[in-house]
């Protein structure tokens, strides 16, 4: 596997996670949430961490052959999901 592939598989990666972290935020009637809230937040750091090498390997693409191209515009795109990864884990940490 080229280095190069890696933002793709992060990206689709990081979508599904997000997928499973969004289904499983949700609320049960009794105040818990669907899927434990340790899973939960062990997702949001893993997606963090997958997204975050996937943007330093698209953003190091970009700088190596100074044009943007589609690596690059998935590196991209995995910084908004590590964003998002990381904001979703503060929002479930409890207070």
């Amino acid at each position: 596997m080229s280095k190069n592939n890696f933002p793709y598989i992060a990206g689709v990666l990081g979508a599904v996670l997000l997928m499973v972290v969004l289904r499983g935020s949700g609320l049960r009637q009794d105040g818990s949430t669907i899927i434990p809230l340790l899973t939960l937040l062990v997702v949001c750091e893993f997606g963090a961490i997958v997204t975050a090498i996937g943007t330093y390997v698209g953003i190091r693409e970009l700088f190596s052959t100074k044009r943007l191209s589609a690596t690059v515009a998935v590196g991209l795109a995995c910084i908004v999901l590590c964003m998002i990864f990381v904001s979703y884990g503060l929002q479930l940490w409890p207070k």
